[in-house]
């Protein structure tokens, strides 16, 4: 096998040299570092210049150099003096001399090894300039889109992949109020032959002799997902059969769409889950249907003033082909302002983007040199700057490949400098047009090109080297299977076990679709599709790859002109990414990048005219882009899909999908227009806002089985019920809601007191529940704000008729303020001691509780997260150890999500009284009322805390407790004087161990 390696065998873990740098070697580095960020020439870079007023280097520019000082030197983070970061060359000279010990920087000495958190760390916010976005949902009325009336059109319909019937049905009722109908059915015909279906849509648009409207039902396919028992060869035909459809539906008739604002695109997928946007419970949605979302998106963009949609159904509402035929005719009979339409459950959606909150990653594992990145499309561009950061910051070896020979480094064109292979262009296409008179400019070109991408791939070998980097170069082309079990041999003979992957196989795209080269957009599918396929099959399976960060694109999410191919394998990416995530224990992320400033496809200078300098789009540098890589692997918890931008630029804005958006630079707001919360992420317990003025707040959220997974895991003598602590949730929210509304950022929720459990909220499977939160404030000063927080309900039975109006279910207070409270921490100070000299008498049986209580209270697997519990001799004290979990699983319709109160810990804490009324006596009982609550420290998911209760006092079928949360070393919560009464009691409860 062709490959290229690093000299050592192993990596070197050795920092030490005899002599650390001098300050004149270190001016040089630091100058090097300083021209390779601006460009300027070394000999006008002065010591005593200043970085900013004499040299113009703006604060971003500024932190990304320092931090290439700080990496390459090993420094610590380097923290801002009062004056700000270092003024001078002789300053950041001065500053690293300080702090420097005998190491020289890490392009001389070898590679530390690196272990758990100090493998990347946030920067100052000044270093960043693009911020996280990801695709979220929203509802969507119909009733608001503009009308596009399907009468009197000469429609182009392609047939679906399934079983033709619902084709067939689409074509007989279109048929009945429009002019002319054809009809392409992959059934009938080989989409997955170019030539051949080119010309069949070719007969097909000259019988209809101009096309007004396509329908494309092709999406519908026969669930597939990324572990499919297909061959590679099946697998790479469906997805090209698909895109077929797509481009020469679009290409055949490109003249009559692009002359007429008035034309239409529509398409169908059966992705499942809104687009699985909403798959946070880990289901294998159908992936292929993104082929069809990314390739519309992109053909918006290409043709506007032009109408798209794309309707998402979700094949677990087992619809009928008459009920489906009835949605599309609907949605394709009206236009909207968002493309991309979910269908589910009779609820529907539109998938916007949104601005992400940093959620820390739940789950620490360690990496270092002994572990193993294998890296697609590894040799050059954005994928080579990310490897090769991950392998400085741990020591980890790299196996990169591509389809790029390993270039020798005699060869002329590899010794030329950048000037001298300019130039050399024109001589080398004369030549080898002379050779082969046959190749077209375009053939000769790609030549060119190789050879630019073989001498970029020499230039990082070398640079590896000269970081004592542990590496292998292996010539793989990911989209042959062929290349892909050679490599996989090749490993297994080498005992190299991959433990983490970064997919960057791909191909830039060019041309609007009716100038496209069709073989090479068919290409940039077909490579994005087989690589990530391929590499779940021969690796991602057997369960020992850590993480698999994909090299996406916003193009994918956003569409992009001139890239229907690009963008449609892009959007695809982040599917198969999801099927992933469903499948295997490994951590699939697919990063939505913009366009890299220094390396990359956009770095083209045509191509930055455009997007740079004309639209305004907003470049990554590259110190960002690998910072931002480390960050997505080590640092936030998994998101499938993460977008990365600034300015998108005017004409590359994406039609309605940012609307919903306040400022896409930063945070999003909180409440639209039209009453929306924009950030579900924040506020999971509300839907809406009603009203809202600086004494009040009236807010809105619906309860369903369907989306709240929690109603499942919390059953009530056989009948879902809202918990308890989900009612404290909901109110905390309300006041946080109103204090982010009103920009009263210094305050937060401290308090919540004189909590009243009145009635249960029962919800059922045929009918939602909506909720009415009404929050009134009842004091103000200027340093405390104290609400009265209401949750009401109507009562509707299942025939829609509202029975009982305004049922009260429960109420309490919500004190925020900007003090910290200390009267009860000192008050509790002991608890520590006291929990800790617990005279234990029996540890109980989790198993068996749950078992023998479940008549009266049933708890689903995510609200079991207590285990060690034990009771003292008192019988009236228990304790146990909480784990703290991600309490967004609990949700079907967002991914991460930020409480205010941890709901289901604690769910936990109020489970060690009910164990105890349950081990003493066999009674279940539920919280009528809580005096009150008080948040000391936040919880950090993946971490066990212990949790103590006390019966304080007891009065016929109520008793009253005290609970207190803390970790080994401090006090986290308490809950003073919590009411529960019975209802309900088992005869067999003995639950000892």
């Amino acid at each position: 096998m062709s490959n290229a390696t690093s000299d050592q065998s192993e990596v070197n873990t050795d920092t030490t040299t005899d002599e650390p740098l001098s300050k004149v070697e270190i001016s040089k580095v630091v100058k090097s570092f300083i021209t390779d960020k601006t460009g300027y020439p070394e000999e006008l870079l002065e010591d005593e210049a200043d970085l900013e007023a004499d040299l113009g280097i703006d604060s971003v520019k500024q932190s990304e150099i320092m931090a290439k000082v700080r990496t390459e030197f090993k420094l610590s983070d380097i923290v801002d003096s009062e004056e700000g970061l270092p003024h001078t060359i002789s300053d950041i000279v001065s500053y690293i001399k300080s702090n420097q010990s005998n190491t020289v920087p890490l392009l001389n000495s070898s590679i530390p090894i690196s272990t758990d958190k100090s493998i990347v760390n946030i920067q100052p916010d000044e270093f960043y300039e693009m911020s996280r976005y990801s695709a979220s949902t929203i509802d969507m009325a119909i009733n608001d889109e503009a009308s596009y009336p399907l009468e009197n059109r000469n429609i182009l319909l392609i047939g679906d992949s399934k079983d033709g019937e619902l084709s067939k049905l689409m074509l007989e009722r279109l048929s009945e109020s429009n002019n002319k109908v054809a009809l392409i059915s992959p059934l009938e015909f080989d989409f997955s032959n170019s030539e051949d279906i080119k010309n069949v849509f070719q007969e097909r648009v000259n019988q209809l002799g101009y096309v007004d409207c396509i329908i494309n039902l092709q999406g519908l396919t026969n669930i597939v997902s990324i572990n499919s028992d297909m061959t590679t060869e099946e697998w790479e035909s469906t997805v090209l059969s698909l895109y077929n459809g797509l481009f020469y539906s679009s290409k055949i008739s490109y003249e009559f769409l692009k002359n007429h604002t008035n034309s239409a695109y529509f398409g169908v997928t059966n992705i499942g889950k809104y687009f699985g946007v909403e798959n946070n419970q880990n289901e294998v949605i159908n992936p292929l249907g993104a082929l069809v979302t990314g390739f519309v998106k992109a053909l918006e963009k290409e043709l506007r003033p032009f109408k798209t949609k794309v309707v998402d159904i979700d094949d677990s509402d087992h619809l009928t082909n008459e009920e489906i035929s009835n949605i599309l005719l609907r949605e394709f009979s009206s236009i909207g302002n968002l493309i991309e339409i979910g269908i589910k459950n009779k609820t529907r959606k539109g998938i916007v983007t949104k601005t992400m909150e940093n959620v820390a990653f739940e789950e620490k594992y360690s990496f270092s040199s002994n572990d193993v990145v294998l890296a697609t499309g590894g040799g050059r561009g954005i994928t080579f700057e990310c490897a090769k950061q991950l392998a400085l910051k741990t020591g980890a070896k790299l196996i990169l490949t591509g389809r790029t020979d390993i270039p020798s480094m005699d060869e002329d064109y590899i010794q030329m400098t950048g000037v001298e292979f300019d130039s050399y262009k024109s001589r080398f296409m004369i030549q080898q047009k002379k050779l082969n008179p046959k190749y077209s400019a375009l053939d000769i070109l790609l030549k060119y090109e190789k050879l630019r991408n073989s001498r970029i791939l020499a230039k990082n070998i070398e640079s590896l080297k000269n970081l004592n980097i542990n590496f292998e170069y292996i010539k793989c082309d990911f989209a042959s299977e062929k290349d892909v079990i050679r490599l996989k041999k090749y490993l297994n003979e080498n005992n190299i076990q991959i433990s983490g992957i970064i997919n960057g196989a791909g191909l830039p795209s060019f041309g609007k679709v009716n100038a496209k080269n069709e073989n090479a957009a068919l290409n940039v599918v077909k490579v994005k599709a087989n690589a990530t396929f391929l590499l779940y099959k021969y690796f991602i399976q057997y369960g020992l790859v850590k993480f698999i960060i994909h090299m996406g694109s916003i193009s994918g999410r956003f569409g992009m002109d001139g890239q229907v191919d690009y963008s449609a394998a892009a959007d695809f990416l982040v599917k198969m990414s999801d099927n992933i995530n469903s499948l295997s224990q490994t951590k699939s992320v697919v990063i939505g990048w913009p366009a890299w400033d220094e390396v990359g496809m956009a770095t083209n200078d045509d191509v930055q005219k455009v997007q740079k300098y004309e639209r305004g789009l907003s470049y990554i540098s590259v110190s960002e882009g690998t910072q931002r890589f480390l960050e997505e692997i080590f640092l936030y918890k998994g998101t499938n899909e993460v977008l990365l931008f600034h300015n998108l630029g005017t004409k590359n804005m994406p039609l309605g999908q940012l609307d919903y958006t306040n400022d896409i630079v930063g945070f999003s707001e909180v409440i639209s227009k039209d009453g929306r919360v924009c950030n579900r992420e924040e506020y999971p317990m509300i839907d809406s806002v009603k009203y809202i003025d600086e004494n009040k707040i009236i807010a809105k959220r619906k309860l369903s089985i369907d989306y709240d997974e929690h109603l499942k895991e919390h059953i009530v003598k056989g009948t879902s019920v809202l918990a308890g602590v989900y009612h404290v949730e909901a109110a905390a929210e309300l006041a946080d809601l109103y204090l982010n509304n009103f920009g009263m950022k210094e305050y937060k929720v401290a308090e919540i007191s004189e909590f009243e459990f009145e009635k249960f909220i029962k919800v059922y499977e045929d009918r939602e529940v909506e909720l009415t939160l009404t929050g009134e404030i009842l004091l103000k000063s200027d340093n405390q704000l104290v609400m009265k927080v209401t949750l009401s309900s109507d009562f509707v039975n299942s025939k829609g008729v509202v029975l009982q109006k305004n049922i009260i279910h429960s109420s309490g207070i919500i004190e925020m303020n900007n003090l910290l409270t200390t009267e009860s921490v000192e008050r509790y100070r002991d608890m520590l001691g006291k929990y800790n000299s617990i005279q234990i008498k029996k540890h109980l049986n989790m198993d068996k509780y749950y078992l023998k209580g479940a008549d009266n209270i049933f708890f689903g697997p995510n609200f079991r997260n207590i285990s060690n519990v034990r009771v003292d001799n008192s019988k009236k004290i228990s304790i146990g150890d909480i784990n703290v979990t991600d309490e967004s699983k609990v949700f079907n319709f967002i991914n991460n999500i930020d409480s205010k109160i941890n709901p289901i810990l604690i769910d936990n804490v109020g489970r060690l009284m009910l164990l105890n009324e349950f081990y003493q006596n066999g009674n279940t009982v539920v919280p009528t009322f809580i005096s009150k609550t008080i948040s000391l420290e936040s919880f950090n998911i993946g971490e066990k805390v212990k949790a103590y209760v006390e019966k304080v006092a007891e009065n016929g079928d109520e008793v009253i407790y005290d609970a207190f949360v803390f970790n080994e070393s401090k006090l986290l919560l308490i809950i003073e004087q919590m009411h529960l009464t019975k209802v309900g009691q088992t005869s067999d409860y003995e639950i000892e161990i």
